[in-house]
């Protein structure tokens, strides 16, 4: 029987598991909206519709994210690690961090997490008969959901280098919540040579005095307001200094703090403002004892 659909004509996932809210919408299910996935119901689309008028190119700003994702998923493959904890996945939608990693190294180890009924019950039924991969329903918040989980300690090895993926993440973490404290205890448990993926949304490095540009900037602090309705309703930019606290005590992988679409990007169109794609991205790598100390 194909999928039923609703009044838009777009399918509706079968896959709904008990409890779910489809009062409001959800972030990862909007954010797979955005990416052209289907892991999405008519609340999500009515939300994002809505989202688009307020950020007309937001669709623009979900693919660099995604696209950030994947440069730093392969550098992370490049420099030798094999090992990937996804925290705050979300559904695991278009151009999933397994896919990448097993195309490249079929024994590598994925773990996705996420808080969110959905994506949990969406990510374990995608990854049941995937080898090396696991979702795991842990909280941010609460490292030990995470790092004490089964499916945690039988694929991921922290004695060895780890990538660890926080991108679209702390955008939705407050300042009162302290998410650089919360960062320390997964930072405490990687083994040296471990790297760190960050994006986040700013309105840095767009002038208010150029028309376009505050456009753009009054356009994204609008987009952001409007999460206020979805289930995740803390939504914030950071500047650059803000976004740069949480790489205390690692060392930057060149170019250092970037925007999502420039990060690691040679093809970004000349002349072309990259502070448009509005989300910040960087990699920290957890430094090497010096031998010589």
């Amino acid at each position: 029987m194909p999928p039923r659909g609703d009044e838009t004509g777009y399918a509706t996932p079968t896959w709904t598991p008990p409890q779910v809210d489809l009062e409001r919408p959800n972030v990862s299910r909007v954010y797979d909206w955005y990416l052209g996935g289907d892991n999405n119901y008519a609340i999500d689309r009515e939300f994002g519709r809505e989202a688009l008028k307020l950020l007309p190119h937001a669709r623009d700003v979900a693919q660099y994210n995604r696209e950030f994702m994947v440069r730093a998923v392969r550098y992370a493959l490049d420099e030798g690690i094999d090992q990937f904890l996804d925290i705050g996945s979300g559904i695991p939608t278009v151009t999933p961090v397994h896919e990448l990693a097993h195309a490249a190294n079929p024994e590598a180890k994925v773990v996705y997490v996420d808080n969110e009924a959905v994506a949990i019950a969406h990510g374990t039924h995608m990854l049941t008969n995937v080898p090396n991969a696991a979702m795991v329903g842990g909280d941010f918040y609460r490292p030990d959901t995470i790092l004490d989980a089964e499916a945690t300690g039988q694929l991921i090895d922290f004695d060895r280098p780890v990538c660890v993926l926080l991108v679209a993440l702390l955008h939705f973490v407050p300042p009162e919540r302290d998410p650089e404290q919360t960062l320390r205890h997964y930072l405490d448990v990687l083994a040296p040579g471990s790297l760190v993926a960050i994006s986040h949304a700013t309105v840095d490095g767009l002038d208010p005095a150029v028309p376009a540009e505050n456009t753009v900037r009054e356009s994204t602090l609008a987009f952001c307001a409007h999460y206020s309705k979805t289930s995740t309703p803390d939504f914030l930019t950071r500047t650059k200094d803000e976004f740069a606290t949480f790489f205390t005590g690692l060392d930057l992988v060149e170019p250092g703090i970037d925007y999502t679409q420039s990060w690691h990007n040679p093809d970004v169109p000349h002349g072309e403002n990259p502070a448009l794609s509005v989300c910040l991205a960087g990699v920290g790598r957890l430094p090497r004892p010096d031998p010589r100390a």
